[in-house]
Protein backbone atom coordinates (compact mmCIF):
# COMPACT_ATOMS: atom_id res chain seq x y z
CA UNK A 1 0.00 0.00 0.00
CA UNK A 2 1.36 3.16 -1.05
CA UNK A 3 1.88 6.12 1.79
CA UNK A 4 -0.82 8.14 -0.18
CA UNK A 5 -3.23 5.10 0.19
CA UNK A 6 -2.47 4.46 3.91
CA UNK A 7 -3.22 8.47 4.13
CA UNK A 8 -6.40 8.19 2.67
CA UNK A 9 -7.39 5.11 4.58
CA UNK A 10 -6.39 6.51 7.41
CA UNK A 11 -7.78 10.16 6.71
CA UNK A 12 -11.16 8.57 6.31
CA UNK A 13 -11.75 6.96 9.17
CA UNK A 14 -10.64 10.11 11.22
CA UNK A 15 -13.41 12.15 9.19
CA UNK A 16 -15.89 8.92 10.56
CA UNK A 17 -14.60 9.44 14.30
CA UNK A 18 -14.70 13.22 14.08
CA UNK A 19 -18.54 13.26 12.66
CA UNK A 20 -19.58 10.61 15.27
CA UNK A 21 -18.19 12.53 17.95
CA UNK A 22 -19.97 15.72 16.19
CA UNK A 23 -23.38 13.67 16.01
CA UNK A 24 -23.49 12.92 19.35
CA UNK A 25 -22.27 16.38 20.51
CA UNK A 26 -25.32 17.94 19.12
CA UNK A 27 -27.73 14.92 20.20
CA UNK A 28 -26.36 15.95 23.95
CA UNK A 29 -26.98 19.81 23.03
CA UNK A 30 -29.11 22.35 22.98
CA UNK A 31 -29.73 25.18 20.07
CA UNK A 32 -31.09 28.40 20.84
CA UNK A 33 -32.74 30.22 18.28
CA UNK A 34 -30.35 32.19 17.17
CA UNK A 35 -28.66 29.06 16.33
CA UNK A 36 -26.00 29.06 19.63
CA UNK A 37 -25.12 24.99 20.74
CA UNK A 38 -25.02 24.68 24.23
CA UNK A 39 -23.48 21.62 26.01
CA UNK A 40 -25.00 20.59 29.11
CA UNK A 41 -22.88 22.21 32.53
CA UNK A 42 -22.18 18.70 33.59
CA UNK A 43 -21.01 17.31 30.31
CA UNK A 44 -18.36 20.24 29.31
CA UNK A 45 -17.06 20.35 33.52
CA UNK A 46 -16.58 16.29 32.87
CA UNK A 47 -15.12 16.76 29.02
CA UNK A 48 -12.47 19.44 30.83
CA UNK A 49 -11.69 17.51 33.67
CA UNK A 50 -10.99 14.52 30.82
CA UNK A 51 -8.91 17.00 28.59
CA UNK A 52 -6.33 17.65 31.09
CA UNK A 53 -5.77 13.98 32.19
CA UNK A 54 -3.36 11.95 30.61
CA UNK A 55 -4.40 8.87 29.26
CA UNK A 56 -2.84 6.49 31.85
CA UNK A 57 -4.98 8.62 34.87
CA UNK A 58 -8.11 7.94 33.52
CA UNK A 59 -10.73 6.01 35.26
CA UNK A 60 -10.74 2.36 33.56
CA UNK A 61 -14.39 3.38 32.18
CA UNK A 62 -13.06 6.12 30.63
CA UNK A 63 -9.92 4.34 29.11
CA UNK A 64 -12.10 1.80 27.66
CA UNK A 65 -13.88 4.51 25.43
CA UNK A 66 -10.31 5.40 23.88
CA UNK A 67 -9.47 1.87 23.18
CA UNK A 68 -12.63 1.52 21.29
CA UNK A 69 -11.90 4.64 19.27
CA UNK A 70 -8.60 2.89 18.56
CA UNK A 71 -10.39 -0.59 18.30
CA UNK A 72 -11.45 1.16 14.95
CA UNK A 73 -8.02 2.22 13.55
CA UNK A 74 -6.55 -1.36 14.53
CA UNK A 75 -9.03 -2.94 12.48
CA UNK A 76 -7.10 -1.15 9.59
CA UNK A 77 -3.99 -3.11 10.19
CA UNK A 78 -4.48 -5.78 8.27
CA UNK A 79 -5.25 -3.68 5.36
CA UNK A 80 -1.59 -1.85 5.72
CA UNK A 81 1.07 -4.95 7.10
CA UNK A 82 2.92 -4.42 3.50
CA UNK A 83 4.14 -1.38 4.97
CA UNK A 84 8.03 -0.71 6.34
CA UNK A 85 8.68 -0.07 9.60
CA UNK A 86 11.75 0.97 10.88
CA UNK A 87 13.75 -0.70 13.37
CA UNK A 88 14.09 2.22 15.37
CA UNK A 89 10.15 2.81 15.24
CA UNK A 90 9.67 -0.90 16.04
CA UNK A 91 12.31 -0.45 18.61
CA UNK A 92 10.31 2.75 20.44
CA UNK A 93 6.69 1.10 19.36
CA UNK A 94 8.14 -1.95 21.69
CA UNK A 95 9.25 0.62 24.54
CA UNK A 96 6.10 2.40 25.11
CA UNK A 97 4.34 -0.85 24.77
CA UNK A 98 4.31 -1.12 28.79
CA UNK A 99 1.78 1.98 28.58
CA UNK A 100 -0.64 0.53 27.38
CA UNK A 101 -3.31 -2.13 28.44
CA UNK A 102 -2.76 -5.90 27.71
CA UNK A 103 -5.31 -6.11 25.15
CA UNK A 104 -3.95 -3.28 23.41
CA UNK A 105 -0.42 -4.46 23.89
CA UNK A 106 -0.96 -7.79 22.34
CA UNK A 107 -2.43 -7.00 19.40
CA UNK A 108 0.13 -4.34 18.43
CA UNK A 109 2.65 -6.88 19.48
CA UNK A 110 1.10 -9.43 17.18
CA UNK A 111 1.27 -6.22 14.07
CA UNK A 112 4.55 -6.33 15.04
CA UNK A 113 5.64 -9.64 14.97
CA UNK A 114 3.88 -10.39 11.35
CA UNK A 115 5.76 -7.22 9.76
CA UNK A 116 8.82 -8.52 11.03
CA UNK A 117 8.07 -12.26 9.24
CA UNK A 118 6.85 -10.05 6.33
CA UNK A 119 10.39 -8.68 5.73
CA UNK A 120 12.22 -11.53 6.70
Amino acid sequence: MTDAALRELFANQAHASWAGWVNYLFSISTTTPDGVVVIPKKTAMRWRRQMQTHYIDLPEEEKESDRKEVDEYLALLPKTVSCQVPDEMRQLIRQELRYMPNDIEDRIREWLNGLEKDND
